[in-house]
C-alpha cells in the first residue's frame, strides 16, 4: 500500500534533518539538548546562522508541523488549540509567580526542586502549582525531574528576567484582545471598518482611544512587583485582548470595520484610543513596551546588517523611524562606520533612547555621528534631500492602508533622486494552485519552476506549463531548474545542484511554510486585533507603495521572518 504523503513528508524530513545535522557541524557548533541546563548558540537571537542551516531548520519545522497535521485527529486538534490558551496563561504564570527565578537560582538546577518547596518559597497553594508546571512541561518550558518536581530546560532559560522571553511574554493584555476579535470581524458596526480607533481592542477595554493612548493613561498598569515577584507586572489585560478577539470579529458593531480605532484592543482595554496613543499616554508602559518590541527587532538586527548591501548605499545618514532604543542603527555604525545615523521616536521614547545613547556611545552623540531626536510618523518629515535613507522596521504592519499610505508619502515627499527607504517587515506569502490559471499575465513576469516538474507525470507537468505558458508575454520567460537525466556512461554526467538554496521544500510543504510560519500568522492576527492591519503579501505592498509615490526597487530576504523591501520614488510616472 503506498503511503505517498507520508512517504514524502518523511523523505522531506530526513533530508531537513540530515542537512541541520551537517551545517552545524560545519559550524563546530554543539549538539543540540532540551535537557541542558545552558543555552545552546542557536537560541541567542544574535546568533546569524548560514543560509543553509536557517533554511533547513525552518524546512524541519514545517515538515514537523505537516506530519502532525497529517497524522493526527481532527478532533484532538480541536482539543489541543482549544487548551492551548493556557499554554500562554501558563508561560505568563511561570513568570509572574516567579517560579522560573527560583528554578535558575538554585545550586543544582538540573535536579530539580520539589512542589511543596516552590509553595513554601513563593507563598502558593502547591495544588495549583502542579497543573501549571505539567502543562508547561508538555509544552516544552520546563520538565518534570521526578514526581512533582521541577527543573527548567534549554528554552525554559529565556524566561529568566530580563531575557529575550520574558520581555516578550510580560506585555499584557492579550487574552481580552483575542476574545473579542470575532464579535468585531462578524457582528459589530465596525466590521467593515478599517479605522485603528474601531476594532476589537476598543470593543475590550469599551474606550475610544487607540490602544498605545489608553495605556499611556494608565500608569498604575505598569507597577513593579515586589518580593518574590522580582519582575515588571504583566500589562493587565493581554489575555482578555486574545478573549476579545472571537467577540470583535463575530458579534460586536464593529466586526466590518477596517479601522484602527475599532479593534479587539479598543474593546479589550474599554478605550476609544488608537493603541499608540493609548500607550503614548502612559510613558511607564512604553518603556515596558519598547522593551517587548525590541525583542522583535533583535532577531532580524543580525540578518539585516549581513544581508542587506550597506556599501551600495549612497546616502550617509541613515534615519531609523519611530528606532525605539536605538539598537538599529548602532548596529548598522558599528558595521559600517562611515554613516552617520539618527533615532527617530516620540517624545517620551526619545528620553529614554537619548539617555542610552549618551551612556553607550558618548563619543558618536557629542560628535553628531549620531543623533535622537523627536518625531510623529503622521507628520512631514524634516530630514529632506539626498543625504538621508529612511528605515520603517516593524512599523507598516502596525497600520491599515490608509494610515500607512500616509506614513509612507511623508517619507516619499522627503526623499532625494539617491535616498531610499528601507522597510524592515514580513512579507505574507501568496498561495497559487499551479493547476489554475496564472494570475501574473504578460510582458512585466517570467517564471521558475524550481524542482516541480520532477514531481508529476506528463500529464500534469503539462498542466502546469500550459498555465504558465498562457500567462506569458512575448518578454516572459520561464525557467524549470530541474535534474536531466542522461544515459548511465558517467555517473558524474547527471546534473545536480549541491546546495540547500537550490533544493526546494518537497511540494507537500506549503509555500509559506505551513506550521513554521505560526508566529507569522499569529503576528498578523494581532495586528489585526490592535490596528485594523495585517502582514502583507509582495502584490500587497506594491500596491501600498506605488499609492504613495514610490517604487520597489529591490527585495532583500533575511535569515529571519522578515524581508527588507527598498523602496525609492517613482519616477516614471
Amino acid at each position: 500500500m503506498a503511503h505517498a504523503e507520508l512517504d514524502r513528508l518523511q523523505a522531506c524530513l530526513n533530508f531537513a534533518l540530515d542537512t541541520l545535522r551537517k551545517e552545524m557541524d560545519d559550524s563546530q557548533l554543539p549538539p543540540l539538548s532540551q535537557h541542558s541546563p545552558v543555552e545552546h548558540p542557536l537560541d541567542d537571537p544574535n546568533f546569524l546562522p548560514s543560509a543553509r542551516l536557517f533554511e533547513a531548520r525552518r524546512l524541519s519545522l514545517a515538515c514537523m508541523g505537516e506530519l502532525k497535521n497529517l497524522i493526527q485527529s481532527p478532533l484532538d486538534r480541536c482539543f489541543e488549540d482549544k487548551f492551548s490558551i493556557y499554554g500562554v496563561a501558563c508561560i505568563d504564570m511561570l513568570i509572574r509567580t516567579g517560579i522560573v527565578d527560583y528554578l535558575a537560582d538554585v545550586p543544582n538546577p538540573s535536579q530539580g526542586v520539589p512542589v511543596a518547596e516552590l509553595a513554601a518559597n513563593l507563598e502558593l497553594d502547591s495544588q495549583k502549582i502542579i497543573p501549571i508546571l505539567r502543562c508547561s512541561a508538555a509544552n516544552g518550558w520546563v520538565r518534570e525531574s521526578h514526581d512533582s518536581s521541577f527543573a527548567l530546560n534549554r528554552c525554559s532559560r529565556t524566561l529568566i528576567k530580563g531575557q529575550p522571553g520574558w520581555k516578550l511574554v510580560s506585555l499584557p493584555g492579550f487574552m481580552t484582545l483575542v476574545e473579542t476579535v470575532s464579535h468585531w470581524v462578524t457582528e459589530s458596526e465596525w466590521k467593515i471598518s478599517r479605522s485603528p480607533l474601531q476594532t476589537a481592542f476598543q470593543i475590550a477595554y469599551k474606550t475610544p482611544l487607540s490602544a498605545f493612548s489608553w495605556l499611556v493613561e494608565r500608569p498604575e498598569l505598569h507597577l513593579h512587583a515586589a518580593g518574590h515577584f522580582q519582575m515588571s507586572s504583566s500589562l493587565p489585560g493581554y489575555m482578555t485582548l486574545i478573549e476579545t478577539v472571537s467577540h470583535w470579529v463575530t458579534e460586536s458593531e464593529w466586526k466590518l470595520s477596517r479601522s484602527p480605532l475599532q479593534t479587539a484592543f479598543q474593546i479589550a482595554y474599554k478605550t476609544p484610543l488608537l493603541a499608540f496613543s493609548w500607550f503614548s499616554e502612559r510613558p511607564e508602559l512604553c518603556i515596558h513596551a519598547a522593551g517587548h518590541y525590541e525583542v522583535f527587532g533583535n532577531t532580524s538586527t543580525p540578518s539585516i546588517i549581513a544581508d542587506y548591501p550597506w556599501a551600495q548605499l549612497e546616502t550617509p545618514v541613515i534615519v531609523d523611524c519611530a528606532g525605539g532604543k536605538g539598537g538599529l542603527v548602532s548596529a548598522i555604525l558599528d558595521a559600517h562606520p562611515s554613516f552617520e545615523g539618527i533615532v527617530q521616536d516620540m517624545e517620551d521614547m526619545v528620553a529614554v533612547t537619548g539617555s542610552i545613547m549618551q551612556e553607550l556611545r558618548p563619543i558618536q552623540i557629542e560628535s553628531g555621528v549620531l543623533k535622537v531626536e523627536a518625531h510623529d510618523l503622521f507628520q512631514p518629515q524634516p530630514r529632506i534631500g539626498n543625504e538621508y535613507s529612511f528605515i520603517l522596521r516593524h512599523i507598516i504592519h502596525n497600520w491599515p492602508d490608509k494610515e500607512a499610505v500616509t506614513i509612507l508619502s511623508h517619507l516619499a515627499r522627503a526623499l532625494g533622486p539617491k535616498s531610499k527607504i528601507l522597510v524592515v517587515d514580513i512579507i505574507a506569502v501568496e498561495v497559487h494552485d499551479l493547476f489554475q490559471p496564472q494570475p501574473r499575465i504578460g510582458n512585466e513576469y517570467s517564471f521558475i519552476l524550481r524542482h516541480i516538474m520532477h514531481d508529476w507525470p506528463d500529464e500534469e507537468a503539462a498542466t502546469i506549463l500550459s498555465h504558465l505558458a498562457r500567462a506569458l508575454g512575448p518578454k516572459s520567460k520561464i525557467l524549470v531548474i530541474d535534474d536531466i537525466a542522461v544515459p548511465n556512461v558517467d555517473a558524474t554526467a547527471t546534473m545536480t545542484i549541491n546546495s540547500l538554496s537550490h533544493e526546494r521544500a518537497d511540494y507537500i510543504i506549503p509555500s509559506h511554510f505551513g506550521s513554521a510560519s505560526k508566529s507569522t500568522s499569529g503576528s498578523s492576527m494581532h495586528m489585526m486585533a490592535m490596528f485594523n492591519s495585517r502582514e502583507r503579501s509582495m502584490d500587497e505592498w506594491e500596491q501600498l507603495v506605488r499609492v504613495a509615490g514610490l517604487r520597489i526597487t529591490n527585495v532583500y530576504p533575511l535569515r529571519a521572518q522578515d524581508s527588507i523591501i527598498e523602496c525609492a520614488l517613482d519616477t516614471h510616472e
